[in-house]
């Protein structure tokens, strides 16, 4: 009851809804869709797309991060190109979450 049901990310794009930096500075992306944030995942990889805000030039400028992934429902673990690990899990609601140190906490919904 506590998770989701199990889903074929496999050819997917997931939006992210709700994100929060640092778990005190918060804002929604469907509030700002140039600052859309969205995860894709392929039969064995994904990429992490994340456009941002520089407000010392007030320009926007997008971030890729590409990897593979492992699912094992409800646990998704992300495996960045550098190694770095990012432990993810489906909700109840259906929706991908993390709440990482580095990251802040971030939701995102099936397209």
């Amino acid at each position: 009851w506590m998770y989701g049901n199990q889903q074929e990310l496999a050819n997917t794009e997931w939006e992210s809804t709700k994100v929060y930096y640092g778990g005190t500075q918060g804002r929604s992306v469907t509030n700002i869709p140039e600052l859309a944030e969205t995860l894709r995942f392929d039969s064995n990889s994904f990429t992490l797309t994340d456009t941002r805000m520089n407000y010392e030039t007030e320009k926007t400028y997008t971030v890729q991060a590409t990897g593979k992934y492992e699912y094992n429902h409800p646990k998704l673990k992300l495996i960045f190109d550098d190694g770095s690990v990012l432990e993810a899990h489906i909700s109840a609601q259906n929706t991908i979450y993390y709440n990482d140190k580095e990251m802040g906490y971030n939701e995102f919904e099936r397209k």
